[in-house]
């Protein structure tokens, strides 16, 4: 979005139609309003059904990366693997995978 973009909606409460908010990177999809709620729960579905330990590992480092360098970006990718690597859901997504059915995550 840039600074002067933000520093104006923020410090005018500036308001943006869903098209502008789109356009600025504010919001991810426009959808009408008879559609909102299916396409949220369809989005609800695959986090629901996502590995939630790599999930988790995911967010962190995305959280971590908007302020981080790129080695220390590289050694966060490489604990998430070492953390993640071992797991219960990662043998289960390699299972599913190799017999072409839909993984059953537990988070463990």
């Amino acid at each position: 979005m840039g600074y002067d973009k933000a520093f104006r909606m923020v410090a005018l409460s500036q308001v943006y139609d869903s098209a502008t908010a789109l356009a600025l990177g504010l919001a991810t999809a426009v959808v009408p309003d008879e559609d909102l709620e299916a396409r949220t729960l369809e989005i609800a579905g695959r986090l629901a059904v996502a590995a939630p330990l790599a999930l988790r590992a995911v967010k962190t480092m995305m959280r971590r990366g908007l302020e981080s360098t790129l080695d220390s970006s590289l050694g966060d990718a490489q604990q998430a693997v070492l953390w993640v690597g071992p797991s219960a859901d990662a043998a289960e997504g390699k299972a599913a995978f190799l017999a072409r059915r839909p993984p059953k995550f537990t988070g463990q």
